[in-house]
C-alpha cells in the first residue's frame, strides 16, 4: 500500500468514525427531547453574540420568523418546550418554542446551542445543549 492510499484510508476512517459518534449524539438527544415532552423549562437566556446575530436577521430578514425579542418575551413570560423534527424526530432536529406555540416554523429559530447553560437549569436541558454543541 502506497503512502497516498494510508492517508486516504484513515481519513476514511476518520469520517466514518465522526458519523458514528455524529448519529450517537442524535440518538441520545432524541432519547432525551422523548422524557422531555410535554414539560415546561424556564429560559435560560441565549449567548450575546446569539442574540446580536438573530437581531440582524430580524433587519435583514422581516417576517421570516417571530422576531427575536418577541420570541424572548413569549420565552419568558410562558416557558419553553422542547420539541423534534415532526418530520423525522431522529435527525436531531430540535426545536426550542415557546411552551403556548404549536408554530415551529415561526417560533422555532433559536437553536439549542444558542441558549446559555445556568445553575438552576434542569439538567437534562445543559445535557441536551451541550450535546447540540458537540455535533
Amino acid at each position: 500500500m502506497g503512502e497516498h492510499e494510508g492517508i486516504f484510508n484513515r481519513s476514511v476512517e476518520s469520517q466514518e468514525s465522526q458519523e458514528k459518534r455524529r448519529k450517537e449524539i442524535n440518538k441520545e438527544m432524541f432519547e432525551l427531547v422523548k422524557e422531555m415532552e410535554g414539560e415546561t423549562f424556564a429560559y435560560p437566556g441565549i449567548t450575546p453574540e446569539s442574540y446580536g446575530k438573530m437581531k440582524a436577521d430580524d433587519i435583514d430578514y422581516p417576517d421570516y420568523t417571530t422576531p427575536i425579542d418577541e420570541l424572548i418575551e413569549r420565552l419568558k413570560l410562558e416557558g419553553m418546550k422542547v420539541v423534534p423534527s415532526a418530520s423525522d424526530p431522529k435527525t436531531g432536529n430540535i426545536f426550542v418554542i415557546p411552551k403556548n406555540s404549536n408554530n415551529v416554523k415561526m417560533d422555532g429559530c433559536i437553536s439549542l446551542e444558542k441558549f446559555q447553560i445556568v445553575d438552576e437549569m434542569d439538567e437534562r436541558l445543559k445535557k441536551l445543549i451541550e450535546l447540540k454543541r458537540a455535533l
